[in-house]
């Protein structure tokens, strides 16, 4: 039997990509400005219809937004422009994406991944809503940094896996604020993994222009193809919509599973959370590979030795996954 390989942060679409870049190329579509100077109002209006609008942000113009390299090259910018000598850590709430701590360590080796609930002398924040990998959505935490942090970023890469209540939430929440930079993410809103473009917005100018410089200095741009084809891809609203139902239909079927004594289970977005309450994952990632040659992440990497995360994919019987890990739990 093949493995399956549930380990992975790589996003699954219902249906395959056509060739893209051939089609953007011989079609009479959007052709993106060079950046950082500006964006053309076309890549502007789509990025404005697929986020900006449905979080009630105002966006005349340009000034705002920036574009990078995916969702991880929008982290690094951001946070390279926030972690200094005088503010060398970032605080988040556990678990987290196991990511963050590359990003951070390439900035700068001595810093580090705080957990929030602990005191930290940090001025910066980053929450993942919804977050990777448990799912959680906490208005009251992200209500909370900020009013007590000097800057919040906000990583919204799994955005289109909120529902018009979960995002209306965050918008009051943001209202009136300027103390944020948002993530969002091309190749998570499409599933389409090979389109490494994401956008950051930010209510302040001044920040928005620090970001471009330094996308410059260091000549990080995105180029304008994979600007174009990600623009594209957010065009196809039809699609985009199945991809977002395929995730929720199972997530769905995973989440009215019958619950069992001593795990939690999560499913939201592209991923399922497991927390057990007496095997660490290490013990039951190795015993599900070992007996349904299955493979998911560790928790431990994400800040939860007794989490572990699975991929979200047709094909798989969770139910039985979920039996499994519970009977291994149990001892």
């Amino acid at each position: 039997m093949e493995m399956v390989d549930l380990s992975l942060g790589i996003p699954n679409s219902p249906k395959k990509h056509s060739d893209i870049i051939s089609k953007v190329i011989f079609s009479e579509g959007v052709f993106c400005d060079r950046y950082p100077s500006s964006l053309l109002s076309s890549e502007l209006e789509i990025v404005d219809s697929c986020f900006l609008n449905k979080l009630g942000l105002d966006v005349f113009c340009d000034k705002n937004l920036s574009v990078h390299h995916g969702g991880r090259g929008a982290l690094f910018t951001v946070l390279s422009c926030h972690l200094n000598h005088e503010n060398v850590n970032i605080d988040t709430s556990y678990p987290y994406w196991n990511g963050y701590n590359s990003i951070v360590k390439s900035i700068n080796e001595n810093s580090m991944i705080n957990n929030m609930d602990n005191q930290s002398n940090s001025q910066v924040s980053l929450l993942c809503l919804p977050n990777n990998p448990d799912g959680s959505l906490d208005i009251e935490r992200l209500n909370y940094c900020l009013k007590n942090y000097e800057h919040v970023v906000i990583d919204l890469v799994y955005f289109n896996f909120l529902d018009a209540f979960e995002i209306k939430s965050i918008s009051d929440v943001l209202m009136g604020r300027n103390n944020y930079s948002l993530i969002f993410s091309v190749s998570k809103h499409s599933a389409s993994p090979n389109v490494r473009v994401g956008y950051v917005y930010t209510p302040s100018t001044e920040l928005s222009a620090k970001y471009r410089a330094f996308q410059f200095n260091i000549s990080n741009l995105p180029s304008n193809i994979n600007r174009t084809v990600a623009v594209y891809h957010l065009m196809q609203e039809e699609r985009n919509l199945m991809i977002t139902d395929y995730y929720n239909r199972i997530s769905f079927e995973i989440n009215n599973i019958q619950s069992y004594p001593g795990i939690r289970i999560c499913a939201k977005g592209m991923f399922v959370w497991i927390t057990c309450d007496k095997k660490k994952s290490k013990y039951i990632v190795d015993a599900i590979l070992s007996e349904l040659n299955i493979k998911g992440a560790l928790g431990d990497s994400f800040g939860d030795e007794y989490g572990s995360r699975w991929l979200i994919k047709d094909g798989v019987d969770y139910k039985k996954l979920i039996e499994r890990i519970y009977y291994l739990n149990k001892g």
